[in-house]
Parts: structure tokens; C-alpha cells; sequence
């Protein structure tokens, strides 16, 4: 085709010179992608078929797309049905350990003299600190704990194993600054639950936080952080654990650092596998290729049951390790003992749901 038969060009130069006309835009000063989007939204008036078909093309393609995240749905759950249903009876047991993760923070705090329930950060009134800031942060990765697993259980019933594997990887990177936290050797224990308390405030605003004009409060955090700890908290999104990587000077703390300081090896494998195929890169993109099919690249879920069956195993793992590791930190730490019971039917089930992926993965049933 050349140019000058294009009804598209033709439609999208017009635009362009009745705005200029209307001096609305100057030449040589002209926002192509803004024109690009009101060519197509003006498509009506251009008469093109394709402008006919796209929209009777959509909405076929809508209801075919419902129809075939049935099909897959069904033939996940005819292979994994007993994996899901004990994943989702785990997962509403894993929320009854976090309502009790709060029940024993309350019980702890009417328990114990005020005496004991630590200065405010600081001393800056209404900021946590010690046990009462360790008990949020361990009871805050908790429960998004069990939210990446609804959403990890979602995206693999319907095929979309990709997504399952990010979520799955954020979920790793949870669990192990999770065990960071309740492996703290400091003082008390708490120190590191502070320091990632503080890092939300940089996470959020970034380095500019040490230099901004900030209303009082604010600027009196910043203030007793660089005083505490000094401008290298400030270097890194994970220097908040600098104390937990046995070089607590460390210029820039990596994640790797973390996962160092834990021993969580067994599935640090799967971790890299999840995140080589989740990135945007050539390899993940060409892998969709299907050249038998008219659409050359696959653009739905589709049924993998290997996929399936592996990151379903690790995400329950996961769970398993995060979910129990908190309970049984965040308990010892408050003094509240006996609340590790309302952990027994997740233990059950959990365990449960792991023995379930493993057997109706393809390996094991051949």
C-alpha cells in the first residue's frame, strides 16, 4: 500500500491540519500519539471495514473467551480439584491464625504494665515501637500472605500460569523478609520490625524524603531515623536489614543479602525459575508462539498442568513456611503461647494441600 491510498493516513493528516487551522496546535509541534488516538476514535467517519469488523470482532471474541476460560477452568479442576479445595480450606484457616495473631497482640498488651509496652519511636507520640511495632508488621505480611495466595489459587484455575508465577514471587520475597523479622537477634527483638516500619516512608518517597520540605511530624520521623541509624538506612529499599546480613555498614543491602541470612535454600531454585519466566524479556515473549494457529501467539489462559502442579507445590510451601513462621515468632515474642493452636487445622491442611499437587502432577501420575 502506498501512503497516499491510505484512508488511515488520509484521516489522521486531516486532523491534524483542521487543529493547526484551528490554531489549536502549531506545526512542527505536533502530538502524534494524542492524533493517533482521535483517528481511531473518529474511525466512524473514515467508513473503513476494518472499523465495522473490530467491533463485531470483539464482541465474538468476548463471549469465546468466556466459553474457553470454562474449558480451562474445568480441566484444571478435574486434574487438581482435591489440591484447590484443600488450598482454599487452607487459606480460610490461615485467617483465623491472623484474627489470632491480634488476639494474642491484645491479650499481651492487657497483660503486661505500661510500663513495658516500649516508648513511642522516637518519642514521637502515636509512633509504635518494640513489641506493639513488630506485632503490626509480622500481622501486615501475614495476611498479604494469604491475599497472594487467593490470588496465586485464581490465576492457575483459569491457565494463567505466568501470573501465578509472579504472585508467587512475591510471595517468596515476603516469606523471607518475613523470617528476617522474627529471626531478629537484637535486643528485644524488634529492631529490624522498626527499621522496616521507617522504610515504608522511603519506599514512598524515595531519597528525596532526606531533603524535602515535610510537615513536622513527618520531618521528626526522618530526623530520628538519621539520627538512629544513620544516612545509610536511606541507600537502599532493603537496608532496613543491613543488622540481619552480618555486615550492618553494608553500602547497599540486596535481596540476595536476605535471602542469605535465612536458610531457605530448598526452594530458592524455584524462585529463579519463576522470575526467568515472568520477565518481559525475548525468551518469555517467543514462548507463546503457536505455529499451527491463525493467531500466531497465544493471548489466553491455557491448560499446563505442569505448571500447575509445581507452582501450586510451591506457592503451598510457601504458605506453609510464611503463614506458620509468623505464628509461631509473633507468639513467642508476645508471651502467648498457647494461640500456636490455632494454627493446628492450617498445619493439617496445608500439609494436605502439598501432598495434593504432588500427586496429581503429571510426574506422578504418568
Amino acid at each position: 500500500m502506498e501512503p497516499n491510498e491510505s484512508t488511515f493516513l488520509r484521516h489522521f493528516t486531516d486532523l491534524v491540519n483542521k487543529s493547526i487551522e484551528a490554531g489549536e496546535s502549531e506545526y512542527g509541534d505536533i502530538d502524534g500519539l494524542k492524533f493517533y488516538h482521535r483517528t481511531l476514535l473518529d474511525a466512524g467517519n473514515s467508513c473503513s471495514d476494518l472499523t465495522t469488523s473490530s467491533k463485531k470482532e470483539s464482541r465474538i471474541r468476548s463471549r469465546k473467551h468466556v466459553k474457553r476460560h470454562q474449558n480451562v477452568y474445568r480441566g484444571v479442576m478435574r486434574r487438581f480439584a482435591a489440591a484447590f479445595r484443600n488450598l482454599d480450606l487452607s487459606l480460610a484457616s490461615a485467617e483465623f491464625v491472623n484474627l489470632n495473631l491480634t488476639r494474642a497482640f491484645m491479650a499481651w498488651f492487657s497483660e503486661t504494665p505500661a510500663t513495658r509496652h516500649g516508648e513511642a519511636l522516637f518519642g514521637i507520640t502515636g509512633l509504635l515501637s518494640g513489641k506493639s511495632v513488630k506485632a503490626l508488621v509480622l500481622t501486615g505480611m501475614h495476611s498479604r500472605m494469604i491475599l497472594l495466595g487467593r490470588e496465586i489459587s485464581h490465576l492457575l484455575r483459569y491457565g494463567f500460569s505466568d501470573g501465578a508465577a509472579s504472585r508467587a514471587c512475591t510471595l517468596y520475597e515476603l516469606v523471607v523478609k518475613s523470617w528476617v523479622i522474627c529471626n531478629d537477634a537484637s535486643p528485644g527483638g524488634w529492631d529490624l520490625a522498626e527499621r522496616y516500619y521507617i522504610s515504608s516512608r522511603y519506599e514512598e518517597h524515595g531519597r528525596k524524603w532526606l531533603t524535602a520540605d515535610l510537615p513536622e511530624k513527618e520531618a521528626r520521623i526522618r530526623d530520628g531515623a538519621l539520627a538512629r541509624w544513620g544516612v545509610n538506612f536511606f541507600n537502599g529499599e532493603n537496608n532496613w536489614a543491613a543488622p540481619a546480613t552480618g555486615n550492618p555498614e553494608k553500602k547497599r543491602v540486596t535481596f540476595k543479602d536476605l535471602e542469605d541470612s535465612v536458610e531457605i535454600d530448598s526452594i530458592k531454585q524455584a524462585y529463579r525459575e519463576f522470575n526467568h519466566a515472568v520477565h518481559a524479556g525475548s525468551s518469555g515473549t517467543l514462548s507463546s508462539f503457536q505455529s499451527n494457529q491463525v493467531e500466531i501467539y497465544n493471548m489466553r489462559g491455557r491448560l499446563n498442568p505442569e505448571l500447575t502442579g509445581y507452582i501450586g507445590y510451591i506457592a503451598s510451601v510457601l504458605l506453609d513456611a510464611g503463614v506458620l513462621g509468623v505464628l509461631r515468632s509473633l507468639t513467642s515474642s508476645l508471651e502467648q503461647w498457647d494461640y500456636n493452636y490455632s494454627g493446628a487445622e492450617f498445619c493439617r491442611l496445608i500439609e494436605a494441600t502439598i501432598e495434593a499437587f504432588v500427586e496429581s502432577s503429571p510426574e506422578a501420575t504418568g
